[in-house]
């Protein structure tokens, strides 16, 4: 008998497990596990969302509901139900540990690019270089190269509702703060002073990617702060992280800190505006900020701020003594270099300016991976003009990355060049400046992207989130020549968002036949938007036959067919009742009266059954015919068909 533990950290956790072997076993739908463990569709809904608050049944839900995920992944991978999923024995375990509220080790497997079984590159919080968690180098003024200024206090890092008052609380109970703000603004640099002063001795965790977050749920020691800056970056369609995985890092001992930008924030938290049959793409980001405490830094100081900055000014520190001499910026963004970033931009020449732009525009339609040099080489020649290109040197490309890559008074590039996560010395590619991104994709907003740019995303993209964001916006724009592509390869890479959007796609583009192919080849998406199709168009002939194969989707709805078939009944009395050549009154006589047909007629009044078949016999009609527009033997037909799927 599963017990009441709504409050023990057994349940959440456990449950976040059963969601994410939902989500290593390719997340198979509901209809399928049900079918293959006999589970109610309900309960298997209820368990792979990873927010139940008791403890399901072994016996009856939890087992069966395994080997039905171990089935699927025996379906595609003959074999590996263990080594993606983890042995039936290592699931017992942590259920018997989450039943007697014991801490659970994980029954998965560890992800291969998570590592090692422990985590790897912890230091102390105490050692850690700000610049290295995220922290903008500062300006060099005057004889002052290299260090930070002496950190000004915000009012947010002392509040009962702030940052610090968060981070205590987060330390005993466990939990997520996320810290809100632009660029340049200081939240980064506020969460660093926060965690230096209260956990200096605890070990400090910056993961690579989602992946080795949820290995550091796996395998987390004590007295840890997880650092997620720019939290955008590990939030994603199926890949990104899942609240599952914050539920099983919520424990005592234990805190994750996170900066995010306000245009993400809005875009994770507004209301979803869905199509048909879609999901919301960013739910899973959404149940993500649902758990954590979010306190926004505003971009320019208070009062108080300033009273405080410019006693450091006052003090001897002389980056705060010119920062607080800009009238058109705030000190923090002077400090910061964000000034000479946005003159470096409007005084690049041709060649620069349009690698520039390049990567602006790249990075406001979705790219957030670093963009590869053949990217910005191939969308730059769309942002000049014909004689500029003809003009072009050899080397102009080349040139212009000198340009847009040199170091602002010691502080900052306007387009930094990065490696990847496991390569030295190698260049994988360029990352706009924070601030600039937000203040010339503002500036660039209204501006349409050259073709060069979206040829050059189709062509070089790799990242399949990216593939997928960038996809969508081209989609949204009805730029389907680029869509296509981009959704195509997010889509085949297991983006369920993308593959939605591709199936639409497709039927825009009256391409039914490679819908159709796409659905029976094992597309999920594909075989629901199908039958919605057929639905639509009331194609009952070709659900049926889809019925026959065994499509449940289209089982469903022809089941709605039939059901809004009702709503029209009494457009179908009065059609019938006109082509018998009888008035309102000649077929309610005597029984009936003309003003109850007419309510009927009208919608008003839905009539028993006894009525209905008055009506029918009178009409020389069918009672199925009436209610769906389907004679009755094919109704008999349909039910048939319908008990076969079942």
């Amino acid at each position: 008998m599963a017990r009441d533990a709504a409050n023990d950290h057994g349940v959440p956790t456990f449950g976040g497990y059963l969601k994410q072997a939902h989500s290593a076993a390719w997340r198979p739908t509901a209809d399928y596990l049900s079918k293959k463990s006999g589970i109610p569709k309900s309960t298997v809904e209820s368990l792979i969302s990873g927010h139940r608050k008791r403890l399901p049944d072994w016996s009856d839900q939890v087992e069966p509901l395994l080997r039905a995920l171990g089935n699927k992944v025996d379906e595609d991978r003959p074999g590996q139900a263990d080594a993606v999923l983890g042995s039936m024995d290592a699931w017992r375990r942590a259920y018997d540990d989450a039943q007697s509220d014991r801490p659970l080790s994980c029954p998965l497997p560890s992800h291969p690019s998570a590592g090692s079984a422990s985590l790897t590159g912890l230091i102390r919080v105490a050692e850690a270089n700000p610049r290295d968690l995220g922290v903008h180098k500062p300006i060099d003024v005057a004889d002052v190269v290299g260090g930070m200024p002496i950190y000004a206090e915000r009012d947010a890092d002392a509040a009962p509702t702030g940052v610090r008052a968060a981070l205590t609380r987060a330390a005993e109970h466990g939990g997520l703060i996320v810290l809100v703000g632009g660029s340049s603004v200081g939240k980064t640099r506020c969460v660093y002073e926060a965690i230096t002063v209260l956990f200096p001795d605890w070990l400090l965790f910056h993961p690579a990617d989602a992946d080795q977050v949820r290995h550091a749920a796996a395998a987390v020691p004590t007295k840890l702060v997880v650092w997620l800056d720019e939290l955008q970056k590990y939030l994603g369609d199926t890949t990104g992280l899942g609240a599952e995985t914050l539920c099983a890092l919520r424990r005592p001992g234990i805190v994750m800190v996170a900066t995010m930008r306000p245009k993400w924030f809005r875009l994770y938290t507004r209301p979803p505006t869905r199509d048909h049959g879609s999901e919301d793409p960013h739910q899973t980001a959404l149940d993500v900020l649902k758990l954590a405490d979010v306190i926004h830094l505003d971009a320019r100081l208070s009062p108080s701020e300033q009273k405080r900055a410019r006693a450091l000014a006052a003090a001897g520190d002389r980056r705060w003594g010119a920062a607080l001499q800009s009238n058109d910026y705030g000190p923090i963004q002077v400090i910061a270099a964000a000034p000479h970033l946005v003159a470096h931009w409007k005084a690049a020449d041709t060649y620069p300016a349009a690698v520039l732009n390049a990567a602006i525009d790249a990075t406001r339609l979705g790219a957030r991976s670093p963009l590869s040099a053949d990217l910005l080489c191939a969308a730059a020649p769309g942002y000049c003009d014909s004689r500029e290109r003809a003009a072009a040197p050899a080397n102009w490309f080349e040139s212009a990355l000198i340009y847009v890559t040199q170091e602002l008074h010691g502080a900052v590039a306007a387009l930094a060049p990065v490696a990847d996560s496991n390569t030295m010395g190698e260049i994988a590619g360029y990352v706009v400046a924070d601030y600039l991104q937000q203040h010339a994709g503002d500036a660039r907003h209204s501006e349409t992207v050259p073709d060069s740019t979206w040829q050059a995303l189709c062509d070089y993209l790799t990242s399949h989130d990216d593939q997928g964001i960038v996809g969508e916006r081209a989609y949204s724009e009805q730029l389907y020549r680029y869509a296509e592509p981009l959704l195509r390869q997010a889509a085949d890479a297991g983006r369920r968002y993308a593959a939605f959007l591709l199936v639409q796609l497709l039927d825009k583009l009256g391409r039914e036949e490679e819908l159709r192919a796409r659905a029976d080849a094992g597309d999920e998406n594909a075989a629901r938007y199908l039958v919605y199709l057929l639905a639509r168009q009331g194609r009952e002939e070709e659900l049926r036959a889809r019925i026959s194969a065994g499509d449940h989707y289209a089982a469903d709805y022809l089941a709605q067919l039939l059901s809004r078939g009702q709503d029209f009944m009494g457009h179908r009395i009065k059609a019938i009742r006109h082509m018998r050549g009888l008035s309102q009154a000649d077929l309610a006589y005597p029984e009936l009266s003309d003003s109850y047909v007419s309510l009927i007629e009208s919608r008003k009044r839905i009539p028993t059954q006894l009525v209905l078949e008055l009506l029918a016999r009178k009409l020389d009609c069918s009672v199925s015919y009436l209610l769906n527009g389907i004679v009755g033997e094919h109704l008999a037909e349909i039910d048939s068909e319908l008990g076969f799927v079942e």
